[in-house]
């Protein structure tokens, strides 16, 4: 079982490892493996990103990390947005706001 979970995180490792404009085939094994395994990404930062400059991530984008074609294609099963503020914002007092935007852009999002 730890061997299966390792090589399960080492391939969505490579997988998200593709930034913007990278395209890469993966291999027979890694694309068995992602179809027989549950891939989850843990930490998305989408809602930082679409906060700063929106983008229908329902289709294939140019820029980030993620969006929900490359998402399927790479087999993501459990995807959970991470809510991010620079700390800059903390120092300016603004944090909680920004953190509760994101938090409703992606109930939004869900809905």
């Amino acid at each position: 079982m730890r061997i299966r979970l390792l090589t399960t995180l080492v391939v969505g490792f490579i997988a998200t490892s593709c930034g913007p404009g990278q395209t890469r085939t993966p291999s027979k094994r890694a694309q068995e493996i992602a179809k027989t395994s549950i891939i989850i990404d843990a930490h998305i930062d989408l809602p930082n990103r679409l906060g700063k400059n929106w983008a229908d991530v329902s289709k294939a984008t140019e820029d980030g990390n993620f969006d929900y074609p490359r998402a399927v294609e790479g087999g993501l099963n459990a995807s959970f947005m991470s809510i991010y503020t620079p700390s800059v914002l903390e120092a300016e007092g603004r944090s909680r706001t920004v953190a509760d935007q994101l938090i409703d852009m992606v109930e939004g999002i869900v809905s």
